[in-house]
């Protein structure tokens, strides 16, 4: 072919578009395997039980993980009262083991920002600043309480 003719360039540029459009559709494809793979078939519809870090012996919450795509969204309660939450992390998609996201309560006014690292198929390390508001004598104070917790799939 002759480079100074339009063929030549039409069918240049045509073919580094097919294959930039056949390289994106495999690269999402190949991501969406992976999340399958170590996301949504691990995790989806498991339930957790969380102990405090400093005390791993007795548990604090239930918690029931669904996955959508890098999300791990998920909902609980506090075991010895009807305290609900409900939260979401993004798991971060290169490596697919550590996250950010946030937590907050149905019935107060407290959230939480979260971390997390999976560290392994049953278990989750999470560390949560939690931050909320309560009445002193008039007076609204508010309040960031850092906490640690273990997060252990229920079997």
């Amino acid at each position: 072919m002759n480079p100074l003719t339009c063929d030549f360039w039409w069918s240049a540029i045509s073919g580094m578009v097919g294959n930039s459009i056949f390289t994106l559709i495999l690269i999402f494809v190949i991501q969406k395997i992976r999340y399958w793979s170590k996301l949504r078939c691990k995790f989806h519809n498991v339930q957790f039980k969380t102990y405090w870090k400093r005390f791993p012996a007795d548990a604090v919450h239930i918690v029931t993980c669904k996955v959508k795509s890098n999300r791990i969204l998920f909902s609980g309660h506090r075991l010895d009262s009807n305290d609900i939450f409900n939260g979401e992390v993004i798991i971060n998609p290169i490596n697919l083991k550590m996250g950010e996201g946030f937590h907050s309560h149905t019935k107060s006014d407290g959230f939480a920002f979260i971390r997390i690292i999976i560290e392994d198929d049953d278990t989750f390390l999470v560390e949560s600043s939690y931050v909320g508001a309560k009445k002193e004598h008039e007076l609204i104070k508010g309040f960031d309480v850092p906490q640690a917790f273990i997060w252990k799939r229920v079997r």
